[in-house]
């Protein structure tokens, strides 16, 4: 009970003080503040980084500061959490075009098939949803049937039963599909490079001999190690290539 008291404080002072905050984003950002409304929505998403509210509008205020390549990163991350919304959609198109950069998965929600269609109905952390609960009332749904061949034998419950294992095997299906098309973004640790940087083959800009390659701004990859209390990631990439980046050069999709 003290934990639980203690937890409810926590969740009100956390409310009061998000409410607090945005009206002074807002307010800074509509006076021409952006730089001061970046700061506090980056702070924002430092504990809440699937706040998709936050991102798209971190995402307006660095447009406004003219870096066009962190704006359409943080847009494209908005979009994937978000993708329903017309005004998330709609800057997520206009800033991937201002940045001059789609990776081809994400250029692919830019276009007009079906597939990504159905995909953006909503993002892949509820898609992943759809698809345990589809699993789940398919698993019933078989079970109902078999018990209902070998005991009831009831027309009306062999009707509902196969109605709703097809309705479940028909959700998995889209559920698997859309997974698929967000492709990388689906994974948890998926990141999008923000800027153009170096990619380098140890955590450091000491070392003058080690191996570096360009990174070019939309690249997508998982960043699967941190270094230096996080201040540098370890991205792997589709291709099999790894390397260190600064965390200040891309932009998570989650966490």
């Amino acid at each position: 009970m003290p934990f639980a008291a203690l937890l409810a404080v926590m969740l009100v002072a956390s409310a009061a003080a998000l409410q607090a905050a945005e009206p002074t984003a807002l307010a800074a950002y509509r006076s021409g503040g952006f730089a001061a409304a970046e700061k506090i929505w980056r702070t924002r998403l430092a504990t809440e980084p699937t706040d998709w509210i936050a991102r798209h509008n971190l995402s307006l205020a660095l447009a406004q500061q003219e870096r066009p390549t962190e704006s359409a990163a943080q847009a494209a991350a908005a979009f994937v959490q978000q993708p329903g919304d017309p005004s998330v959609r709609w800057h997520f198109g206009h800033s991937t075009e201002r940045g001059g950069f789609a990776s081809p998965t994400l250029a692919a929600f830019l276009g007009s098939t079906t597939r990504h269609a159905l995909a953006s109905l909503t993002s892949p952390a509820m898609w992943q949803v759809v698809l345990i609960a589809a699993a789940f009332a398919a698993a019933g749904a078989g079970g109902l049937i078999l018990w209902n061949t070998y005991g009831a034998s009831r027309g009306s419950v062999r009707w509902v039963a196969a109605s709703v294992f097809v309705a479940a095997t028909a959700a998995s299906a889209l559920a698997t599909s859309s997974l698929l098309a967000y492709g990388v973004m689906a994974n948890e640790s998926a990141v999008i490079v923000a800027r153009t940087g170096t990619l380098r083959s140890i955590p450091t800009e000491a070392d003058t001999a080690q191996k570096t390659s360009a990174l070019a701004p939309g690249a997508l990859a998982l960043a699967d190690r941190t270094f230096l209390d996080g201040r540098w990631i370890r991205l792997e990439f589709e291709n099999g290539q790894t390397g260190w980046v600064r965390k200040e050069d891309v932009v998570p999709f989650w966490k």
